[in-house]
Order: C-alpha cells, then sequence, then structure tokens
C-alpha cells in the first residue's frame, strides 16, 4: 500500500496550506515563492494542486541535496555530539526518515512501523541526546530512507 497512487502521471495531488504567522522564510525569492503559492495573507487557506510526478521530484531533489550535505563524512562525525543540548548530525538524517515513516506510512496510510528497531533511537522523545551517539552507518541510514521514500511513492 502506497500513501500516493501509482496510477498517472498527470494525476494532480490537492495540498491545503495555511499561512502561518511565524516560522522559517524560504530561501527562495519572494517572486518565486508567490508565483508558486500565490499572494497569502495571514492565516489564509489555499488550495495548491500538483501532479504527484511534480511532487515526487520536489522531494527527490530536497533529499539529494541533503544527503549531499554528509558526502565524505566520517562516522565519528556522522555520530559525535558536539555540545550536550546537540544530537549528532547523523541522528538528525535518522529522524528525517523516522519522521516521514510515521506521519506519512503509519498515520495517513495505516501501515505499521517497517523498521521498529529504529523507533526508540530517532524519535525525538526516545532517548536522551547523550545516547543518541551509537547510530547505524550512514549506509544503514540511507536504506532506511530510500525504503520509506520507495513506500511512499
Amino acid at each position: 500500500m502506497t500513501l500516493i497512487p501509482r496510477s498517472t502521471q498527470s494525476e494532480q495531488i490537492s495540498v491545503t496550506s495555511s499561512s502561518q504567522k511565524s516560522g522559517a522564510r524560504s530561501q527562495e525569492p519572494e517572486g518565486e515563492r508567490r508565483k508558486e503559492w500565490g499572494n497569502r495573507e495571514q492565516g489564509s487557506r489555499h488550495n495548491l494542486s500538483i501532479s504527484r510526478q511534480q511532487l515526487r521530484a520536489w522531494m527527490q531533489r530536497c533529499r539529494k541535496l541533503t544527503l549531499d550535505l554528509f558526502e565524505g563524512i566520517d562516522y565519528d562525525t556522522f555520530s559525535r555530539q558536539a555540545h550536550p543540548d546537540f544530537s549528532p548530525i547523523g541522528w538528525h538524517l535518522g529522524h528525517i526518515a523516522y519522521t516521514e515513516s510515521l506521519w506519512l506510512l503509519e498515520h495517513c496510510a495505516g501501515q505499521p512501523c517497517q523498521f521498529p528497531q529504529y523507533r526508540r533511537l530517532f524519535a525525538a522523545d526516545g532517548l536522551p541526546k547523550s545516547e543518541r551517539v551509537n547510530l547505524p552507518t550512514l549506509a544503514e541510514i540511507q536504506q532506511y530512507l530510500n525504503t520509506i521514500r520507495e513506500e511512499v511513492f
């Protein structure tokens, strides 16, 4: 079972977005955001209809840019906690897969957890930050990311 049906390339997906009063701003120029989302007023709601193919392309581009940040990283750096208030950077990569699985596959699609061994490790409330240093390798986390993404699409 997939979250997004695999019917046609031109299938449209409706996404409802609601503006937030605060939060991170996109790195795109203001004009580019307006082309895509329209001129939004605070608290307004808009429907955005996009193709399954376009959504997948955007998600793949984002994933590639994220993984590019980890190119050439050694395991010590990947799993090191730089400060007691921070999780290791490798934990954040696993947390991406965990969150995508939790919300898209488990909550939205009703699927069981596919990687129960990672639930406690990558959940934000699973382990204290000091215990998040015993991570799988980058290759194992990339496989986790790929498996979840394939199931979503």
